[in-house]
């Protein structure tokens, strides 16, 4: 299976991530786990 590049140079935010889940790291660079996508940027908003 073939990905299609991203359209523009550098890493995918917001709603330009495009998988159901990620893999989230907090401000701290602690590892929080694997959650979904739409929990992860929820999360980011409440930094």
């Amino acid at each position: 299976m073939q990905q299609t590049p991203p359209s523009k140079d550098g890493p995918r935010i917001n709603e330009d991530i495009d998988v159901a889940q990620v893999r989230l790291v907090d401000a701290d660079g602690e590892m929080v786990g694997v959650v979904s996508t739409k929990e992860a940027i929820e999360m980011a908003g409440e930094v």
